[in-house]
């Protein structure tokens, strides 16, 4: 029996005035919806891609996309002291009704899922099923999923998925996969570490011009290092779980700054945020 994912409340709204969730003012309440038939229209509209028109003169800056990119959005959820998974090493104890009403309607809107090759093992990915209710916000039946990997050790089940796999040429996986993947699902881009640019660029002449990177961390570092991130969404959980839990990104980043768009409340606590980046 489906269950009803909560209500949300719009704590801030700084959406440009001509982007369709604009019209959610603070205090507005979006209402619960049925977790498998819900439309959530609203949401929809407040999550909306963010491609902003560049007018100095109302404060609408966007930073330059190249054309020739996919816009790229970000989604993570971390515990009150910073870790993206609980005590069982998993992002999904942390995880609650409010976050996950969000996620699928962020994954509604996507052309791709893009996660790292060990955040698929650990979290267990094998499909991006879409609820039906949502199902009218898209062309296709689900999202395509597109993994990076070094080692090429990918379990039968992901494979199964016919993920897009992206390597480098100089990686065990360029030859590791070459006989268990269908060639076009096996995108080779750099000799010794993958060129994100010209991956993405790939990407997106195959048609995938909307993605959403779900993890894990040092995926998200070399994205958000090379400046191919265009928004985080990020979900605070209220809870401490203490220990050594991985940040959300990794790596050697590149100085980015955020700006707040979107932030939402839920009665249980948790806090839900959409930022525009800035590299």
């Amino acid at each position: 029996m489906a269950r009803e994912l909560p209500e949300l409340r719009v704590v801030e709204n700084h959406l440009p005035r001509h982007h369709p969730g604009s019209q959610f003012r603070a205090g507005y309440v979006l209402r619960p919806r049925d977790s498998e038939r819900g439309s959530d229209s609203d949401l929809a509209a407040l999550y909306a891609p963010l491609i902003l028109d560049g007018d100095e003169n109302t404060g609408d800056v966007a930073a330059a996309v190249d054309s020739d990119l996919p816009l790229v959005r970000a989604n993570f959820i971390t515990s009150l002291d910073g870790s993206v998974t609980g005590a069982d090493g998993k992002s999904g104890s942390i995880n609650g009704p409010a976050d996950l009403r969000v996620f699928q309607l962020l994954r509604a809107q996507s052309d791709a899922v893009f996660v790292g090759a060990g955040t698929a093992r650990i979290e267990g990915y094998q499909d991006t099923d879409i609820p039906a209710g949502l199902q009218p916000l898209r062309d296709d039946a689900h999202p395509r999923l597109i993994t990076v990997t070094r080692s090429g050790q990918l379990g039968p089940a992901f494979l199964a998925a016919r993920p897009l796999i992206i390597t480098a040429q100089g990686h065990p996986a360029a030859s590791v996969l070459a006989e268990k993947v269908p060639a076009d699902d096996l995108l080779i881009f750099g000799a010794h570490a993958v060129d994100f640019r010209a991956a993405l660029r790939e990407l997106k002449r195959r048609g995938y011009a909307n993605i959403l990177c779900e993890g894990g961390p040092h995926l998200m570092g070399s994205l958000v290092e090379h400046g191919l991130v265009s928004e985080l969404c990020l979900s605070f959980s209220p809870q401490i779980v203490g220990g050594d839990g991985y940040r959300f990104m990794v790596g050697d980043l590149s100085p980015t700054a955020a700006r707040l768009q979107v932030l939402l409340s839920s009665q249980d606590g948790y806090l839900i945020s959409r930022w525009q980046l800035q590299p």
